[in-house]
């Protein structure tokens, strides 16, 4: 019982992280994406929607695995393209100037 759980609260917070994600790089212009690009991010989005409304699911350890590291891989995006160059970058640059 604690490892569907564990299983369960894992694959709630990884859906969630990649809903989110997915719904900023499809609505924010900062992620270069044509036509096809919009369509899987969009594709994606409703996956994640899906993953985390469906009504007693049991989620095998693969596709919680698989969802948390989709998950990590859009954290990263996130904090590559939005967070890092507003914080860090700019301090960096205002020394040398």
């Amino acid at each position: 019982m604690f490892t569907q759980d564990i299983n369960f609260l894992l694959c709630q917070a990884a859906n969630a992280a990649i809903f989110a994600g997915s719904l900023w790089a499809s609505l924010s212009r900062r992620v270069p994406t044509g036509m096809w690009g919009s369509v899987v991010l969009w594709l994606l989005c409703m996956a994640a929607l899906g993953n985390m409304v469906e009504a007693g699911a049991c989620h095998s350890w693969a596709e919680v695995w698989l969802d948390t590291a989709t998950a990590l891989c859009i954290v990263w995006a996130f904090w590559h393209i939005e967070i890092r160059p507003r914080f860090f970058l700019g301090k960096k640059q205002g020394r040398q100037a």
